[in-house]
C-alpha cells in the first residue's frame, strides 16, 4: 500500500464486498456524480475482517430529474430500492433519509445513499481520499475524520473499526486535524484510549 499526495494504492485481491461497491461506484461515476464511500466499509477495506450488511455511500446533492435519472440507471444496473419506491427517491434523500439499493433478489449487503446532510459529510465528500485498487478508483472519507466518527459512533464494532484504521496509518494521520474533529465531537477521552490501545 502507497499513501501520498491524499492518494493511496492499494494492491490487494478484490474481495466479494470489493467488487459490489465497485460496481455500484461505476453507476454513480458514469452519472458524473460526487460521492464518497464512509464508515464500516472503509475498514473492510482496509483489510479489517468482520462483515457488513450495508455499505455508507454519501452523495452530492442531486435535483429530481437528476435523481430519477440515477434510480433509473442503477435499475437497469441490476438494482433494486428496498425501501422506497422509485418515485420517492428524492423526497426521501432530500429529508435526510438514506435510500437502500441491492443487487435484484438481494437484501444484503445493501447500499445505503444519502445526500450530505450535516458538516461532516460535507467535508468527507469535498475532502474526500481517492482509493486506487488496481486500474479502479473509489473515494473514501479522509481518515483523522472517519476516525473520530467511528469514536463518536461509540460501539465496540466502531471503536474497532477506528482502531483498525488508526493502526494502519498512524503515521500518515494529521494529529492536529484528529484531535480537532475528536474534540468537535466530544470524544477526546475514547481517541486517549485508542491511543493507549
Amino acid at each position: 500500500m502507497e499513501y501520498k499526495n491524499d492518494i493511496i494504492k492499494l494492491d490487494k485481491k478484490l474481495s466479494e464486498l470489493d467488487k459490489k461497491v465497485l460496481n455500484f461506484h461505476e453507476v454513480i461515476k458514469d452519472m458524473g456524480l460526487e460521492c464518497v464511500f464512509i464508515s464500516g466499509y472503509v475498514a473492510i477495506l482496509f483489510g479489517r475482517s468482520r462483515g457488513t450488511e450495508d455499505v455508507d455511500v454519501i452523495m452530492e446533492e442531486s435535483g429530481v430529474e437528476e435523481t430519477e435519472e440515477f434510480v433509473e440507471r442503477l435499475k437497469q444496473a441490476g438494482y433494486w430500492c428496498i425501501n422506497s419506491s422509485e418515485e420517492d427517491v428524492y423526497e426521501m434523500l432530500k429529508d435526510g433519509i438514506a435510500v437502500r439499493f441491492a443487487e435484484e433478489d438481494e437484501v444484503i449487503p445493501n447500499f445505503e445513499v444519502r445526500f450530505a446532510q450535516d458538516e461532516f459529510e460535507k467535508k468527507a465528500l469535498e475532502e474526500r481520499l481517492k482509493v486506487k485498487i488496481g486500474s479502479d478508483i473509489i473515494y473514501i472519507s479522509p481518515l483523522d475524520l472517519q476516525i473520530a466518527y467511528k469514536l463518536y459512533l461509540g460501539s465496540e464494532n466502531d471503536f474497532e473499526d477506528a482502531l483498525h484504521l488508526y493502526e494502519i496509518f498512524e503515521d500518515e494521520l494529521s494529529s492536529k486535524e484528529l484531535q480537532k474533529y475528536c474534540k468537535i465531537l466530544n470524544v477526546e477521552d475514547k481517541l486517549n484510549e485508542l491511543r493507549e490501545t
